[in-house]
């Protein structure tokens, strides 16, 4: 089983900063998140193909599959405080 998020603020984005929602009111950061391992997730377009760009392997599926994800705040630009909202997507691929 393969996953790939997408950013659903800006579905273009393919770097590892989660892009803010409209409705955040801080600014110069953004959101990463981590897997398991510590590597940072990238996002990619919203597909199952196999083969999406920024696609990784969960592994092979079962009754209950966990996707162990944490989340940071990555500076982006000049920091100004306030809330910080993101929105990502997922599509699973079976494989």
């Amino acid at each position: 089983m393969y996953v790939t998020l997408t950013d659903a603020n800006n579905p273009g984005n393919r770097s590892d900063a989660l892009t803010l929602s409209s409705d955040s009111t801080a600014g110069g950061v953004g959101l990463r998140l981590l897997r398991d391992d510590g590597s940072a997730v990238k996002y990619g377009p919203e597909s199952s193909a196999a083969g999406t760009e920024n696609q990784w392997l969960v592994g092979a599926s079962s009754e209950v599959t966990d996707i162990s994800l944490t989340a940071q705040y990555t500076r982006t630009g000049m920091v100004k405080a306030g809330t910080v909202k993101g929105h990502a997507l997922f599509t699973m691929s079976y494989q």
